[in-house]
């Protein structure tokens, strides 16, 4: 059962899905002077468009969301009552209350629930608005009513045609049940005094609409469905029930009026807490309501099996409660076995029970009988099927209880939003063996019941088609968690769902930060920014299918490396590069440095004391004119980058720096190139494997095009290509490396920019292209230029939007054409304007590349050029392992917060002495801030960084320098993020 399932159908084999940040983008238009109101209706607008665009790169289909208190104009609820979700103690309510109107009715302690009355002049939304932002208050939402499931109609009594066509014959061979067995039914009552209801199975109940014990049926609705349920049997007298020995417990949750959430919730828990084994509920609506779910969420975990009807409107639509997570959805069956015509069908239901000619006892008198039809009464054939399954299996949870009943249903042994399974089968069911159920992580279908898991694989399985697997996630980091549903069994197709706090399955919104649905059995892939101290909830889920083969889940939680790699570096004459070391733990770090030349390899120890910052100068470790890549390998956690600073061919002086590549990986992708006058560029290959490797260059030149290298790379060697031999001169270019076995690449230029600003800068490439990127820093004051560089390295063309924030908001748009397999290059002082600090969102309909080089003469002295690749994913931790305030040297802090509300940034920098050093900064909404480091931390410090947000943001740090008195110039890196 898929309660308000999307169903996707897409290409992609990744779908990172990122929903942590919804609505979080905007642009105000390029008017200085526009009005105010003119200004907050374009950012409305812009930030709806990008909130579409991130459910469409996950292939979601954005719809409206169902939330509590949803319509309560447009459905039938209890007047003057509300419904409130509470946090604490209720003692506190009648204060909160006052002044609203509201008067404190009834709580439901066990679910924080509080009913609340106010005058009927009130209306219901105006309540729901005064009371849901209110603290203390979860949610607010109507008291809903639920309708009984049932259309009379007044012939005479024929025979009891559904008893054959659900096997019930023969099943009462093996089992014809166990007063051991309790149902309870929820429902108007049950008139005990007919010849066909067996008083002595009928248990002590409860009347939650009047209060106390009668549950007397004055409706005659409740009667029916037990009588399908557990009439007396066997006795020549009147029908037979479909289970002949369960206890069945009434609850009376509704009249003729009808059920009202509250009662039923009320119901729930008394049936669960009494031990009820099968609960059935005939009766439903089309409103969502989160009272309801958590009650169908307790009972589960009490180990309760939920039977509910469908509805009989006959349409495409989902009925609660049938369509929570762990409630058997039930719909109508003909004597043809087809759905009725009216009864409500989509992606809910589960199985068909006959709902036409049924025969049951009437209330007019002790021996009276009606023939009805609706899904009322197919519900409890399935409860009474699954008392049969507890008498028969005694052991059989919930979960197994389920699965026997869909898949001994008589359908094609598919699931179809029509007929669910098809009509239950119950002699099949009970005939199953019990072997064939396997699903090793069981019971985990509620939050309750979750399994924690950490980082590794976990293997599980889906059992039936209202299975769900949820796990729990507690990360011990701030950064980003990877999740790969993979394995997935033939003819199905499995959903994953990431939620925060709690689960609001139905809703696929509120607490819903990430998801990957891609279509079939396709592998599904998230990625996504979580924080530590919060609690996360894992749920995985079929949208079709099945089985007893077991799918492989793999998590990794926020991490922080032990092993990096550097493809560059070079100690030739007049090249200084040094390997600057985070250790953010309370342990002391060793590292080993495996240094690789073209010829060979050499090794150096160190240690590195907890929190603090450690600095080699390869120059001293290796010699001199050497070329050289890095692999650095750790015992603890630590970051790694590796500035360099250089007067490229006695000429050219400058610095750059990169943080390390975590892995070896067989793509890497740069946007940024150019071999015109005054730029030299190249490409550096590090082969960390112990065999020979071949790697094939792919070069995609602006306007399209493209031209192929293939490389042959030594073992654990390091390899460099001149790009401007290879593709020519004034060419602007893209580069994506593709190899046979995993390699690390890197693009480092050197230039003499117009004639006036000289010096180098260098990036590690990406690994996957992204629909969405994001720079931290970015500057179009005096003396600076601004370039994006962006890379289409696919078949489809790339329809492109940029969206530019300053530190007073947002500031302008663009729209990018980029044709497939080609570059394009925007100069952001000519789109923004001058003299603004500036950083950047792009997103892309298709996956894209971008870059973002910049060139400058900073405070009218340093001159040089730096560049960033950008941050597909926002996040609450950041890390730099550089950083220095010596004289000569600043450091800054750039800062990009992209949501619509204040982010508070708490920056902890780890100087080279072991001291910390904490500040703690406010980011205006939807702008970027920037920090001199040497004001939070004084002069004359080697500084690691390390950013924890409470929204995940974005952070670079560029550095201007003048290196030793002689080299001047500027490096920026984009900051390390634990599970990147």
């Amino acid at each position: 059962m898929r309660a308000g399932s999307i169903r996707v159908f897409t290409c992609l084999v990744i779908c990172a899905f990122l929903l942590s940040f919804p609505a979080i983008f905007a642009h105000g238009g390029g008017e200085e002077d526009a009005a105010p109101a003119g200004r907050r209706a374009e950012i409305g607008k812009l930030r709806r468009k990008l909130a579409g665009v991130a459910l469409e790169e996950a292939g979601a289909v954005e719809k409206e969301p169902l939330v509590a208190g949803g319509a309560p104009g447009e459905a039938a609820c209890v007047p003057g009552e509300v419904i409130l979700g509470i946090e604490g103690e209720a003692s506190a309510l009648p204060d909160l209350l006052a002044g609203t109107g509201g008067i404190l009715e009834e709580v439901i302690p066990r679910f924080e629930l509080a009913r609340v009355t106010f005058p009927p002049d009130i209306p219901v939304r105006e309540m729901l608005d005064r009371l849901g932002d209110m603290a203390g208050i979860r949610w607010a939402e109507p008291n809903y009513l639920r309708s009984f499931s049932v259309v009379p109609d007044d012939t005479r009594v024929p025979d009891q045609w559904h008893l054959d066509d659900i096997g019930a014959f023969d099943a009462w061979d093996t089992t014809t049940g166990s007063s051991g067995v309790t149902v309870a039914v929820l429902d108007s009552g049950i008139y005990a005094a007919h010849e066909d209801m067996d008083a002595g199975r009928i248990l002590p109940g409860r009347n939650l609409v009047a209060g106390g014990s009668d549950v007397s049926d004055s409706v005659g609705h409740g009667t029916m469905v037990a009588s399908v349920l557990g009439a007396a049997t066997d006795n020549a007298i009147g029908i037979a029930g479909t289970d002949w020995e369960c206890s069945i417990l009434p609850v009376v949750v509704g009249d003729a009026e009808g059920v009202s959430v509250w009662d039923g919730v009320e119901g729930i828990q008394y049936a669960a807490d009494q031990g009820a084994d099968v609960i059935n509920m005939s009766f439903g609506g089309g409103q969502y309501a989160q009272a309801e779910r958590e009650a169908v969420d307790y009972a589960r975990e009490k180990g309760c099996v939920l039977v509910a009807s469908s509805g009989n409107g006959g349409e495409d639509l989902l009925e609660y409660p049938a369509s929570y997570h762990n409630v058997i959805g039930v719909g109508a069956g003909d004597k043809s076995s087809s759905r009725c015509s009216f009864s409500n069908y989509g992606t809910f239901l589960d199985v068909l029970a006959p709902g036409v000619d049924i025969v049951v006892p009437a209330i007019t008198a002790a021996d009276s009988y009606d023939v009805i039809e609706g899904t009322s009464f197919s519900a409890p054939m399935v409860s009474g099927l699954a008392a049969l399954i507890k008498a028969h299996c005694p052991d059989a949870a919930p979960g197994e209880v389920e699965w026997r009943v869909e898949d001994g249903a008589q359908g094609s042994g598919k699931w179809d939003r029509h007929e669910g399974f098809g009509v239950i089968d119950i002699d099949d069911s009970l005939g199953l063996p019990g072997s064939s159920y396997v699903d090793s992580m069981e019971p985990n279908d509620t939050a309750g019941q979750a399994r924690a898991v950490d980082t590794g694989f976990y293997e599980s399985n889906i059992s039936h088609n209202s299975d769900i697997d949820v796990y729990r996630i507690d990360p011990d980091l701030s950064g980003y968690t990877n999740i790969a549903l993979f394995d997935v069994p033939a003819d199905c197709d499995y959903d994953i769902w990431l939620y925060e706090g709690e689960i609001n399955l139905e809703q696929e919104s509120g607490s819903l930060v990430a998801a990957s649905l891609n279509s079939g059995d396709m592998p599904e892939i998230i990625k996504c920014p979580v924080k530590k101290g919060r609690i996360y909830y894992l749920v995985v889920d079929t949208a079709y299918g099945f089985s007893d083969q077991a799918y492989q889940l793999l998590v990794l939680n926020p991490f922080i490396s032990t092993s990096w790699f550097f493809a560059e570096g070079t100690t030739r004459h007049a090249f200084d590069e040094w390997l600057c070391v985070q250790n953010p733990g309370d342990a002391a770090a060793s590292v080993q440095c495996l240094y690789m030349f073209e010829d060979g390899q050499d090794a150096g120890v160190y240690s590195v004391p907890p929190h603090s910052r450690y600095t080699i100068k390869v120059n001293e470790e290796v010699g001199e004119d050497k070329d050289v890549s890095v692999a650095l390998l750790s015992d603890q956690p630590v970051v790694t980058e590796r500035p360099m600073y250089f007067d490229y061919k006695d000429s050219w002086a400058g610095g750059h720096d990169v943080v390390g590549a975590r892995m070896p990986f067989y793509y890497w992708y740069f946007a940024e190139g150019y071999t015109g006058d005054g730029f030299e560029e190249w490409l550096c290959l590090q082969n960390p494997n112990e065999h020979e490797i071949e790697a094939e260059v792919t070069f995609m030149f602006e306007g399209g095009g493209t031209q192929v290298k293939y490389c042959g790379l030594d073992p654990l060697s390091r390899f460099t290509l001149s790009v401007n031999h290879e593709v020519g001169p004034g060419r602007d270019v893209s580069i994506m490396v593709m190899s046979d076995d995993e390699l690390v690449a890197e693009r480092p230029m050197y230039f003499d920019y117009k004639g006036a600003v000289k010096g180098g800068h260098n990036v590690v490439g990406t690994n996957l292209p992204s629909q969405a990127w994001f720079f931290a820093e970015g500057c179009t004051r005096r003396g600076f230029e601004e370039w994006l560089c962006l890379q289409n390295p696919y078949a489809d063309n790339a329809a492109v939007e940029i969206y530019y924030l300053t530190s007073q908001g947002p500031a302008f748009y663009e729209e990018v054409s980029l044709p497939a397999f080609s570059r394009e290059t925007v100069f952001v002082n000519e789109s923004l304007g001058p003299d603004q600090d500036v950083s950047v969102v792009i997103i892309s309909d298709v996956p894209i590349v971008a870059e973002r080089p910049m060139y400058f003469l900073y405070s009218g002295a340093y001159d040089g050029g730096h560049d960033s690749l950008g941050c597909d994913t926002p996040s609450y931790g950041w890390y730099f392992a550089e950083g220095c305030t010596r004289p000569g040297l600043d450091t800054w802090l750039c800062m990009q917060n992209p949501w619509d509300e204040e982010v508070e940034v708490t920056v902890d920098y780890m100087l080279g002495t072991g001291e910390t050093v904490r500040c703690v900064h406010n980011l205006d909404p939807m702008s970027r801030s920037t920090v001199l480091v040497s004001e939070e931390v004084g002069i004359d410090r080697d500084v690691a960084i390390r950013l924890e947000a409470e929204q995940p943001i974005v952070a670079e740090r560029p550095m201007y320098f003048n290196y030793g008195g002689a080299w001047r110039g500027g490096h920026d890196a984009m900051g390390y993020v634990p599970g990147g």
